[in-house]
């Protein structure tokens, strides 16, 4: 396997997983694919949902129960009533559409994959003649999806303060970012001997994760998103046509926003914060912290936010040019004032933490959100000198909310799809970290 270059990571002081000398600097991102509204050709379709999203840093995680949860008993480890195999959820046939112009709004050509057999009738069997999908006439569950569906089972839904969670109005972060996994032994990407994805065990210290991609890899990123955009917007019939249902459309969204950061001493944090969020937080050994989002145009407040990290998950895809780590973490609103962020931040005697200022896409699928991003930030060189440094990352978000409903509906023993929420986040997963790919260096 060819060694790859160490990309650069964050330099949010809580998220550094390397040393700032180990990373590189790199060049500005071209402006986004948009119209003279800076929106893409039939992107007004709907408001994405704002979401913030911070990497913060790798450390050792709580060791995970391997009881199988209720919902490994889905309908799709069994056999179909009927004798046949549901291909409901097989992959789409990939898209070969060319980037249409904002400014001419073209029609995408409707996408007419042609079926590989003929629809099941009867007693009719297909090519291969009589067949069966295993001996028990049953699809077991993929792995990779598994795995990754009782890690997000045990850190949500069995989160033993999941009472204390909602009373008091926290919310989960469920969040996929793409990047490389990096040997800290090395400090280069991890190289193992296998040759297809799996998700890498974490114990140890060995492990780090730069969240960042190439400024060719976004520019790619950000065409491929806002074709999308235009193939399953309402408006746009023909694309829809030879499909037996429409398209969700995909809405857009592009903001532009500064974070700021103030620490909160450890007696505020304990005083003041919930349990279920302070323990996580003190449990790796540093204070809390306060992102306070800005309207980039107006210096508005947005929100602000305490983020906690619960546990992370990573993804290696050693035939592709980006891994992927999925984390689980805490957000509650912070309800104090700037001006007492401020204070208490100036009382630890720490120098400031660097403002980042945010140039963030946002393409929203159903539950599930891509956000693009452009980082800048200050970052302090040599001789105390400064300097702006820009990051580029990609992540896909998955709403909480159908995740914990559907996970229940499975603990209950009702009717659910979890199995198919989770599956979608890995769907996106995939494609995304295949596309990489395509993309080049």
């Amino acid at each position: 396997m060819a060694e790859r270059a160490a990309t650069p990571a964050k330099r949010k002081l809580e998220d550094r997983e390397l040393r700032p000398e180990e990373l590189e600097k790199r060049d500005t991102r071209p402006p986004p694919f948009e119209d003279s509204d800076n929106r893409p050709a039939f992107a007004d379709a709907g408001v994405a949902v704002q979401r913030q999203s911070m990497p913060t840093k790798v450390l050792k995680r709580r060791k995970v129960h391997r009881t199988i949860p209720p919902w490994a008993q889905s309908l799709r480890d069994r056999a179909p009533p009927n004798g046949k195999v549901d291909r409901q959820h097989a992959p789409p046939t990939r898209m070969h559409s060319r980037h249409a112009s904002p400014e001419e709004k073209r029609s995408i050509a409707p996408i007419t994959p042609a079926p590989s057999v003929a629809p099941d009738s009867g007693n009719q069997w297909g090519p291969l003649g009589p067949w069966e999908a295993s001996i028990t006439n049953a699809v077991p569950q993929e792995q990779f999806s598994k795995t990754i569906a009782d890690f997000l089972f045990q850190y949500v839904i069995l989160n033993e303060d999941m009472g204390e969670i909602q009373s008091r109005g926290v919310k989960f972060e469920i969040e996929a970012k793409f990047g490389m996994l990096i040997d800290k032994g090395t400090n280069q990407r991890v190289e193992l001997p296998v040759h297809s994805e799996c998700v890498l065990s974490e114990s140890g210290n060995w492990l780090g994760f730069r969240s960042s991609m190439t400024e060719i890899q976004h520019k790619s990123f950000n065409e491929y998103l806002n074709r999308l955009v235009q193939q399953t917007h309402p408006a746009n019939k023909a694309a829809h046509a030879a499909l037996p249902r429409p398209r969700l459309p995909i809405d857009y969204r592009h903001r532009r926003e500064i974070d700021r950061f103030f620490e909160l001493p450890a007696s505020v944090r304990d005083r003041t914060l919930p349990v279920c969020v302070a323990k996580p937080i003190a449990a790796k050994g540093h204070g809390a912290k306060v992102r306070v989002t800005y309207d980039q145009k107006t210096n508005k407040v947005i929100n602000k936010i305490v983020k906690a990290r619960i546990a992370d998950m990573s993804l290696y895809f050693p035939d592709l040019p980006l891994d992927c780590r999925i984390s689980v973490n805490l957000e509650m609103d912070w309800e104090g004032a700037v001006e007492d962020l401020e204070r208490m931040a100036s009382s630890t005697g720490r120098p400031p933490i660097p403002a980042r200022t945010k140039d963030r896409l946002s393409y929203k699928h159903g539950c599930y959100q891509i956000d693009l991003t452009q980082v800048t930030q200050s970052v302090t060189g040599v001789a105390n000198t400064q300097r702006m440094e820009k990051e580029h990352e990609l992540e896909v978000e998955i709403d909480p909310g159908p995740v914990i409903e559907q996970g229940r509906r499975a603990m209950e023993g009702q009717p659910h799809q979890y199995v198919e929420v989770v599956d979608g986040l890995v769907n996106n997963i995939r494609i995304l970290a295949r596309k990489a790919a395509e993309f080049g260096p």
